[in-house]
């Protein structure tokens, strides 16, 4: 499926009762997916985001700038597992991951045949290892990571927003990302 037809499908999705109701915006993921090396993988999208219509972009993606920044990371994409606002920011319920899984796994496959030589997929926080488990059948941890191929490297830091509420671990997942970015 050709990306456009992805997004276009995402954009008029109602499958799930609840996110209809909280969603302003479905979100749609940033970066260019063709000619990255690395993927960040989140869980769902906050307030901000469910206004902007683009992954990462209020105080937990400002940190994530921040990591990317750091490392002189020049082309990433950023998505999520579920695309919509849930209102509270809670956990998504098993049928809103499964009626998303199928845009992820879309985006993970353009990915991993994008025609560059290395592929670093990073978790962001529990509840995105629990939506990637879905795609990948890995089992996801923290600070833990998967040698797929020879090329390719799935891990899993902290959520951003949990990093802002614990400055202190700041350093320790910058650190993980530089490692697995030394890996291949």
């Amino acid at each position: 499926m050709e990306l456009d037809n992805l997004y276009k499908k995402i954009l008029e999705c109602r499958k799930c009762p609840r996110l209809i109701n909280t969603r302003k915006n479905p979100v749609m993921p940033r970066g260019i997916l063709e000619n990255t090396e690395v993927m960040f993988v989140g869980m769902n999208p906050g307030k901000v985001e469910n206004n902007t219509g683009i992954a990462f972009t209020g105080k937990s993606g400002k940190l994530l700038n921040t990591i990317i920044d750091t490392l002189r990371i020049e082309n990433y994409f950023i998505t999520n597992v579920c695309r919509c606002w849930n209102g509270d920011n809670s956990p998504n319920t098993d049928a809103e991951i499964n009626n998303c899984i199928p845009y992820l796994k879309v985006e993970i496959s353009h990915f991993l045949n994008n025609g560059k030589n290395r592929h670093i997929i990073i978790c962001l926080g529990k509840q995105a290892d629990l939506g990637l488990e879905k795609v990948l059948k890995l089992k996801m941890e923290t600070f833990k990571y998967h040698i797929l191929d020879k090329n390719t490297i799935v891990g899993s830091i902290q959520h951003p927003a949990f990093i802002l509420r614990n400055p202190g671990s700041f350093r320790k997942n910058l650190e993980f990302v530089r490692y697995l970015l030394q890996l291949i």
